[in-house]
């Protein structure tokens, strides 16, 4: 039985991550000593409406293989929604931090980039661009 919990704020490092570090006491004896982080997530999340559906997943799975690392993205997903008429896709990137959008930004700005949209745009149709922040609850 724990009789303790202390939790000990080590590191704030510019709002965006917060390492913890706690030590569960039994009665004068150290039972566990752990170190973890919070982190903060910026997602961008683009609503499609894809007209070949097979070739917009095939240049997702291009885009991650082959340019994802240039682009300051830590995960990338997509979704199909199955609640309306079909062919509608939510394609999300998250970000450690507001940083990380603006080496995706930037990366848009590059001829390669622009080549890739363009292929992206004759399988899909842009809706929307949605900014959104993980909540930690």
């Amino acid at each position: 039985m724990i009789k303790y919990f202390i939790p000990i704020i080590l590191e704030i490092a510019h709002d965006e991550e917060i390492s913890v570090s706690y030590i569960l006491y039994y009665p004068n004896i150290l039972v566990q000593n752990h170190l973890w982080s919070i982190s903060m997530a910026i997602i961008l999340r683009y609503t499609w409406e894809v007209s070949n559906e097979e070739e917009f997943k095939r240049l997702h799975r291009v885009f991650e293989d082959q340019y994802l690392e240039k682009t300051g993205v830590k995960q990338m997903y997509l979704l199909q929604e199955l609640s309306g008429p079909g062919g509608v896709y939510f394609a999300g990137v998250s970000f450690e931090n507001w940083a990380g959008l603006d080496k995706w930004d930037d990366f848009f700005n590059t001829e390669e980039a622009k080549n890739f949209a363009e292929q992206i745009h004759k399988t899909a149709k842009p809706l929307d661009r949605t900014y959104l922040k993980e909540v930690d609850y």
